[in-house]
């Protein structure tokens, strides 16, 4: 009869190999995967849980690319204001963002949405790395506004 996002969903090959793969990232990123034996079995089942969901969301944007858009700006505000959930919550999503969302962002071309989402994915992963290159950016800005400044004096008496 009539083909729903259901049937579409087996003639796509089922719910496994996706699921697999995609789990298997999502623990990585949430800490479970040096040891995902020994990670309790609800964690486990968060993980596919998301893993899932994320595919059934890919199917139901197939139609319409502005519905990826949408999510992809609801993501980025979702990132914007991930300062007032908990630091778990933080992580699990800031973690999903990178794995997921910026790379949806980078293969439609949206740079803007792409290095805004993994800037603040970074800040809530990585926060010691985040601190050790905003220093050293300071001192790099820093050696070029002086490098800058004795250019444009040396510019501005030739002319």
């Amino acid at each position: 009869e009539g083909e729903t996002k259901a049937s579409k969903r087996t003639a796509l090959g089922g719910r496994g190999n996706w699921s697999r793969r995609y789990t298997s990232l999502f623990n990585k990123f949430l800490g479970n995967g040096e040891n995902q034996d020994s990670s309790p079995p609800k964690e486990m089942g968060k993980a596919q849980e998301q893993a899932e969901n994320l595919r059934d969301m890919f199917l139901a944007m197939a139609d319409d690319y502005r519905v990826i858009l949408v999510k992809l700006a609801d993501r980025l505000h979702n990132m914007r204001t991930l300062q007032y959930m908990p630091e778990i919550k933080q992580k699990t999503i800031a973690a999903e963002t990178l794995v997921v969302f910026s790379q949806l962002a980078h293969r439609l071309g949206v740079w803007l949405f792409k290095t805004e989402l993994e800037d603040l994915s970074f800040q809530y992963l990585y926060p010691t790395e985040l601190r050790t290159l905003n220093q050293l950016l300071s001192m790099r800005h820093a050696q070029h506004q002086s490098t800058l400044q004795a250019a444009t004096h040396d510019f501005s008496n030739l002319l």
